[in-house]
């Protein structure tokens, strides 16, 4: 080929060096290498490929930059990426674990139980239990009108709770309340202390029942008066009251029934005439005849002014006693 020499004319030289040309223009360069396919080469400063070879495990961690995770992983461990954003095996800790079945199990903070009252961490952990005191009630019931008490309604099916005033059907199961109770059974008022028990009316005792049975009355017992104008013949129920007065036109007989052991009865005859009345004593309604003994013996009544004849009658639990007086 012709190429200029150093005084600038033109001269045939014979092609060297990194390549050769044939007599046909072909260009070729010289071998400098065994010819294959490598994912790594090596080359030389002209920029040829000299030799080729495999990469090697430095080539692969250092073109990603970290080393790639295997399949060998300690029992239970994870892998966690470490501050140099490489994946590191480590064990689970802190809040919780990990077992190698991949089972997740929060770390114990407190004692399993059941209580009312919880006390929790800034993770939302519930760390203790305990029960509620007075406050945590008074609080959560806040303030309410005076005289009210939590309850479910008067009447009607069940339903929420809430305040209102206590009725007389909240204690009369249990409790005397005003207009009388119907337990079911016999009720009981009293102690069963060596206490006595008192009655008062206006702020002051009026009735005292001491710890032996004895009763004390401050003021007047009276009984109700029954008053009737039956004629000829009549019967009278103490049960509802110990004076009896009847004013007949002609008086004959008086039936009284239900007279008990120490009870005290009056019965007064307001009538003209001077006929004797006779008495019959029960201490049922009808039933458990008394026989009866006067004092003085009974006879004809005495007119008097009031035109009253008055007859006290009591009973021992075995007879009907009669003192009687005429001529009022």
């Amino acid at each position: 080929i012709f190429v200029g020499n150093a005084s600038n004319i033109a001269q045939g030289m014979v092609l060297s060096g990194d390549a050769t040309i044939n007599n046909a223009g072909i260009l070729a360069f010289n071998t400098v290498a065994t010819a294959g396919t490598f994912p790594k080469v090596t080359f030389n400063v002209k920029g040829l490929v000299t030799s080729g070879s495999t990469l090697s495990s430095t080539d692969v961690t250092t073109g990603l930059g970290y080393t790639p995770a295997t399949t060998a992983l300690a029992s239970g461990n994870i892998f966690v990426g470490n501050a140099s954003n490489l994946s590191t095996a480590i064990s689970m800790s802190g809040d919780g674990t990990i077992n190698n079945a991949g089972t997740f199990t929060l770390s114990s903070v407190a004692t399993a139980g059941t209580s009312p009252r919880i006390t929790f961490d800034a993770k939302g952990r519930v760390t203790s239990g305990s029960a509620l005191t007075s406050s945590d009630v008074t609080t959560g019931l806040g303030t309410q009108a005076a005289n009210t008490v939590l309850a479910g309604p008067v009447s009607g099916g069940a339903t929420t709770a809430g305040f209102r005033s206590l009725a007389s059907s909240d204690i009369s199961g249990f409790g005397f309340v005003n207009g009388g109770n119907s337990f079911g059974a016999t009720a009981s008022i009293g102690t069963n202390d060596a206490q006595l028990v008192t009655v008062k009316t206006n702020g002051t005792t009026r009735l005292t029942v001491d710890t032996t049975g004895g009763v004390q009355i401050s003021g007047q017992a009276w009984s109700a008066v029954q008053t009737s104008t039956t004629d000829v013949s009549i019967t009278f129920d103490t049960n509802l009251g110990n004076i009896m007065r009847w004013s007949p036109t002609t008086p004959t007989s008086v039936a009284i029934h239900n007279m008990k052991p120490g009870g005290a009865y009056m019965l007064v005859v307001n009538a003209a005439g001077t006929s004797t009345v006779g008495i019959t004593c029960f201490s049922g309604a009808g039933t458990g005849s008394l026989p009866i003994g006067f004092m003085p013996a009974n006879g004809n009544r005495v007119v008097g002014p009031l035109t009253k004849t008055v007859y006290t009658l009591m009973s021992d639990g075995q007879n009907c006693l009669i003192t009687w007086i005429t001529g009022y």
